[in-house]
């Protein structure tokens, strides 16, 4: 037996070698890309874009690992240690939270689970030819889902006259709404709850804005984040290159990737950077208090910029209360998922998924959230008076039941 292992045919040994370095190759990018978002890119961007690549990856590793089931036993063995440095972040990915509560189960919570969307809505611009003659499907989506707070991006100033939503969508939102903050930087809140506006320090800029509200739910005051981070800034010639690279046809233009799309992609990452430690900073000065945070991060799942903002304390709420891979931008086959919700202490995430809003290039983000049930004192001394300093900006003057934030046909939606 010896010797006919010995006696092994060239061409076999041959493909034995070019399978193990294919393995080995495969399995150290995915290990990289796995890990790339723990690298600074104000050190070194080159983490970054590798993270980005690790849904392909991880696709291909196992791609390999059923292949070398059937043909090559010992190699598959390399696959599956991969897969399994790499558990943590696969599970990122693509989540498999089967325990997560259901939907008739949140729904008995009654008004102890709050329903919160985070969508980029494109100015409330239609991006499908034609759409406007329906109506304005971004604001009938919002209407639609109902949720108890609305992070919403890229908003400017169409909810005022002249701009993209007619003047009678804007009193349907305002009247489900009676607490709209907007401002100039392109957030906006929409609330059914007594809100705050707080000021922050964040240096803000025409591709980064943040914003902190207090909003006052059930006596507690929930610290909402809503942020919009440093977005790539391709141009159209920049988007027909990623085409043509998908389309395996962008031979010869090496260096117009390395300068058009690498190089934009590595200078907005040392931006976001820059951008979440403004964001962590002001987390932190929030002090005590449940803290969700959500918003287009323009980044993927295990970024730098994700994990600089989470830090040791807020939790991904994909990660904890999705189900299965998801994405949230889907035009020009950029398909990732780059809008996130993160939360702290004294909330749980219950559900969370992807809507199907297709009018702006961004899909909603949603998730239902539960307060972490406090005693009466507790709950007392935390009592805020939010109402008296409450900043409607475009609806005041509300009365009764929906000045108080309690809108008696409040619905969590499905």
């Amino acid at each position: 037996m010896t010797k006919s292992r010995n006696n092994t045919s060239l061409p076999a040994r041959v493909i034995r070698f070019l399978v193990m370095a294919v393995n080995l190759l495969a399995c150290g990018a995915l290990i990289a890309s796995a890990f790339g978002g723990r690298v600074n890119p104000l050190t070194n961007a080159w983490g970054g874009i590798a993270a980005m690549t690790f849904p392909l990856c991880a696709v291909a590793v196992i791609m390999l690992l059923l292949v070398n089931l059937c043909w090559f036993r010992r190699v598959a063995l390399l696959d599956i240690a991969a897969l399994a440095i790499c558990t943590g972040p696969l599970l990122s990915l693509c989540p498999l939270n089967f325990n997560r509560p259901s939907m008739a189960a949140i729904e008995s919570m009654g008004d102890t689970a709050i329903k919160v969307m985070t969508f980029n809505v494109y100015n409330f611009t239609d991006i499908a030819p034609g759409a406007s003659a329906q109506g304005n499907r971004t604001v009938a989506y919002i209407l639609e889902q109902d949720a108890d707070v609305n992070l919403l991006q890229e908003a400017f100033a169409s909810l005022h006259s002249g701009g993209n939503v007619s003047s009678d969508e804007i009193n349907a939102l305002k009247a489900r709404y009676p607490y709209i903050v907007t401002d100039g930087t392109g957030l906006c809140l929409l609330s059914k709850f007594p809100v705050e506006n707080v000021r922050t320090d964040i240096d803000s800029s025409p591709s980064f804005a943040a914003a902190r509200y207090d909003v006052e739910i059930g006596g507690r005051t929930v610290h909402f984040f809503n942020i919009h981070l440093q977005s790539i800034g391709l141009t159209d010639d920049d988007k027909q290159l990623y085409r043509r690279i998908t389309e395996g046809e962008a031979k010869g233009e090496v260096g117009k990737i390395r300068r058009d799309l690498l190089g934009k992609l590595k200078e907005a990452m040392r931006l976001r950077a820059s951008q979440a430690a403004q964001v962590r900073a002001e987390i932190e000065k929030a002090g005590e208090g449940p803290v969700i945070l959500g918003g287009d991060f323009n980044d993927v799942t295990g970024c730098y910029a994700l994990r600089e903002i989470m830090g040791p304390n807020l939790r991904d709420a994909y990660r904890t209360s999705g189900l299965g891979p998801a994405i949230t931008y889907h035009v020009n086959r950029f398909y990732f998922r780059i809008d996130h919700f993160v939360y702290g202490d004294g909330v749980d995430a219950l559900r969370t998924w992807t809507g199907s809003a297709n009018s702006s290039d961004h899909y909603p983000l949603l998730a239902y959230f539960r307060l972490t049930p406090v005693d009466s004192i507790t709950a007392i001394n935390n009592q805020s008076n939010i109402t008296k300093h409450v900043k409607t900006i475009i609806n005041p003057g509300c009365s009764g039941s929906l000045a108080a934030g309690l809108n008696p046909d409040r619905r969590h939606g499905s």
